[in-house]
Parts: C-alpha cells; structure tokens; sequence
C-alpha cells in the first residue's frame, strides 16, 4: 500500500429537501411502518407467506423514504474523489481509500497528517504478521519502552505469526483450543503511553495519523490506495538508475527491469526513452550515488524511505544476484535515510 494524501478540499454540498416535501415523505414512511405492521399480524394470526413478504417489502419502502427526506449533506473525498456522507462526526474514514477527512467550515478536507487525537481512532486491520514503523506510536520519536496490549477471546482463533525488529520486539500470540490471548508489544516514548488500542483480534486502533498511515504503508494492508507524490517518484526513478550504474555497465535486461519496477511501484508508466534521457542526465552530472543518497530528504515518510529501498533492492537483484558493490550501495541507503530495521524487513518479507 503505497500512499500520499493530497492537501486539497471539497465544498460540502447540501442535499436539503425543501420542509413540504420533508413532511410529505415522513408522513408516507409512518404509513409505510403502519402497513409493515399491519401486515406481520396477519402473517401472524392468519399464516401465509405473503402477508410476510408484503411487510417486509413495506418496512423497506419506509426506510427509503425516510432516507429520501434526511438524505444529509455530501462531499467528494480529497484523496480518492469518492462520495461522503456527512454526519454527525467531525472526522471520518473514506469508505474507498480509507484515508481520513475532517468536516470544517462547509468543507471536507484531508486530515493534517500530524494530527494526534486524545483516544485511539484511526482504524487499520491486524495482518497476520506485521512490522511498527519506527519510533514512538504517537510523536514518532525514538521508542524507549514496550507498552503491552491483550485482548482474549473464549472461542478458538487461528494462529498468528508476528515478525518485529529493533525495539519493537514483542509478539502477537494466539493459543487455540477453546480460546485465544492475543498479546501485543507497542512502541512508545518516555513522555506518551496508550497511543494504540485493540479494538478486537482483527484491527487496532491509533492515536497518531501519521503513525497510521505508516502502519498502513509498511505493512502494505490496503487501507489507503492514493499514488506516492512526485518528489518519492523522482527519488525511486534516480535511485535505480544510479544503482545500474554502479558497476559502469548499461544492459538493455537492466533498463527493461528499471522500467517494469517503476510501474509496478508507482502505478505509472515509465517509457524506455524518458529513462534513456534520464541515465544520460546522469552520465552527465558529476554528482555520484552517495551525494544523492545524501541529499535525499532524511525526514521522509516510512513509505518513501519503504519505496527507496524497494525500488534499489529490485534493480539490484534483477540478474538474480545481488553483488557485493549493491549490498554496499543499499547498506549506504538505510544508514543516510535512517532506514529502519521493520521497514526491511518487511520488503525482504515479500521476496520471502
């Protein structure tokens, strides 16, 4: 899952029925209720299959009409461009990319990505093994303690593998045989506790945004579907070329696989003479792989630092060897990019 959320907004558009037509289409909706009701103590006291069916039929008829007359405010998401339906909830999920909107002022609009809420809200499902971004699950400074989390269930459960590194070193275990305990290690700073919760043996909850969509990203779950922004494209198509040239040789197999790799990552096409153009620029340009590497963005989101590394690990392995200059050359991405040990895990865990 590789995502950016955009900073844009919608107007809220309001789908007010006008009062008369309110009242027209509630007052049609208790009848309906009225008949529903009638009909179910027919079905009833007299039997027959139809004065059942017809009830139903009548309660459904009075749902639509209810909803016709309260039909509620709607906006198009910022991310995805999917319809929402306002509610009562200042913040809410999209149904489709699954990213977070706040309703202000009239408009809907991307949630900050540095928000952090009072009580765990974000919701994400639990795979069966998994890796914390790195840091703290709120700030995202450095983790300095395991906060543990357990949730039991008397039924039995399947089993669940957790793969974690670094700090984040606890399990996820399910014990089956007429009930399962699920515990679970939680990354946290001195200064902040409770920043996630179990909401059941399938998802948890996060205070952090940003954490979220980093959980999300590295654990590629699916929860948001958004492109990576330009910036994170322009590094992955630089970082591969400059991977291939490492050893002096330009193969037509290499650029076919840089191509291939680049499409697969970001969605979009990258055509052999734009990259032809671009290996040219960096035949040109005196600046070598470490001083790329070293101007990259250090602040950059797990999921660009994910796609980074994914990306050179691709080029890398593309003849089906990874040579001891590449292992040097991705071994120099994770230390100038702060690389953490989850995030390469969990690329290695897809070659696995």
């Amino acid at each position: 899952m590789e995502n950016d959320i955009k900073t844009t907004s919608n107007k809220v558009i309001s789908a007010e029925v006008p009062p008369l037509a309110k009242k027209i289409l509630k007052t049609l909706s208790l009848l309906a209720v009225a008949t529903a009701l009638f009909l179910f103590w027919k079905g009833y006291d007299a039997g027959g299959f139809w004065y059942w069916a017809g009830g139903l039929f009548s309660l459904l008829v009075a749902l639509v009409l209810l909803g016709s007359a309260e039909p509620g405010n709607k906006a198009s998401c910022p991310s995805c461009g999917n319809e929402i339906r306002t509610n009562d909830q200042k913040i809410q999920k999209c149904s489709q990319c699954h990213c977070y909107v706040e309703y202000k002022k009239s408009e809907i609009i991307s949630l900050d990505k540095d928000t952090i809420l009072e009580e765990p809200l974000f919701e994400a499902s639990l795979p069966e093994r998994f890796y914390w971004p790195n840091g703290c699950c709120i700030c995202g400074k450095k983790a300095t303690k395991l906060e543990e989390l357990a949730i039991e269930k008397s039924q039995t459960g399947r089993n669940i593998a957790l793969g974690v590194a670094g700090l984040a070193v606890g399990a996820l275990i399910v014990r089956t045989g007429g009930g399962y305990n699920i515990t679970l290690q939680v990354p946290h700073c001195d200064l902040h506790s409770a920043g996630i919760k179990m909401k059941d043996a399938k998802s948890i909850l996060f205070r952090s945004y940003r954490y979220y969509l980093d959980f999300c990203s590295i654990n590629e779950i699916g929860e948001t579907k958004s492109a990576p922004d330009e910036d994170i494209n322009k590094a992955v198509k630089n970082i591969m070329i400059l991977v291939m040239l490492a050893d002096g040789v330009i193969e037509e197999e290499e650029k076919s696989s840089i191509t291939y790799i680049y499409e697969k990552i970001s969605g979009s096409p990258y055509p052999m003479e734009e990259l032809s153009e671009d290996i040219n620029t960096h035949l040109k340009d005196e600046m070598g792989f470490l001083d790329y590497v070293k101007e990259l963005n250090e602040n950059q989101s797990d999921m660009g630092k994910r796609l980074i590394y994914k990306s050179a690990l691709m080029v890398a392995l593309a003849d089906g060897n990874c040579s001891v200059e590449e292992e040097k050359l991705l071994a120099e991405i994770v230390l100038q990019l702060n690389i953490s040990d989850a995030i390469i895990q969990s690329v290695y865990a897809e070659f696995s």
